[in-house]
């Protein structure tokens, strides 16, 4: 039902098909004093911008770690814990209903939580060296994952707290580097799992460890919650101007 209301909003009246002719003019004749003018986004201020690939470091680790457990959680259990298929899906599922509630319930922690937390790597890695123990092994994978949930009220937002104005534009370079290393992680972990031993995934995790914990440092060095200069569109639009000039 929500899908279908967005289709039903048009980006300006003359393509809007319920509006008569009347309500268009009418529109068109009180938008017409209205001036716009779009300061030129700042591109080279954003690429190279230390903050925002710090940003872009945490978010490569944050996905580097959520799509292993995505992709791969599930096969971890029949393979490695032997449950079966109606255990599987409860207990993979338990790990992701734990972050949810995490990341809605910690927004209070906001201020504190800018600093990222190694917690998700320290407890994937604690839960590789559980043995069979299954519900160990849960129990460190949830753990794990509530960690993971504290990145959606800090990193998450951290785009807005750079740039406000060009926030849009951050969280699109951030995410959609972030997402490509899902393209890579389920084709590491089936190369390094072929034969589907604890000791294998024990290699794994350790991959993940690791990149856990480097992309931590570089945001943890070169992160910032301040706005950047480049923020201003005043400033922005100043320099068009010279630039036209």
């Amino acid at each position: 039902m929500v899908h279908n209301v967005v289709l039903l909003c048009y980006s300006d009246p003359d393509s809007h098909p319920f509006i008569s002719d009347k309500e268009k003019m009418y529109l068109k004749k009180e938008l017409e004093n209205v001036h716009r003018e779009s300061p030129a986004t700042p591109w080279r201020s954003i690429w190279t911008s230390t903050p925002l690939w710090a940003l872009v470091a945490a978010q490569i680790g944050h996905d580097w770690g959520f799509f292993t457990m995505v992709t791969d959680l599930p096969k971890y259990m029949s393979d490695v814990l032997k449950f079966d298929v109606k255990e599987n899906g409860i207990w993979s599922s338990v790990p992701y209903v734990v972050m949810w509630l995490i990341s809605m319930s910690s927004g209070w922690l906001c201020d504190w939580l800018i600093t990222p937390s190694l917690g998700p790597a320290l407890f994937i890695m604690i839960a590789s060296y559980s043995g069979c123990d299954r519900y160990l092994t849960v129990a460190m994978f949830t753990i794990a994952m509530g960690f993971m949930g504290t990145f959606y009220c800090g990193m998450k937002v951290n785009a807005l707290d750079l740039s406000p104005n060009y926030a849009g534009t951050l969280m699109a370079i951030v995410n959609g580097i972030g997402a490509i290393t899902g393209i890579f992680t389920p084709y590491v972990v089936g190369a390094l799992t072929e034969n589907h031993t604890l000791k294998q995934w024990r290699v794994v995790f350790w991959i993940t460890f690791a990149v856990f914990v480097v992309t931590n440092i570089i945001y943890t060095c070169y992160g910032s919650g301040e706005e950047q200069s480049w923020n201003n569109k005043e400033k922005n639009r100043d320099e068009k101007g010279k630039d036209l000039s």
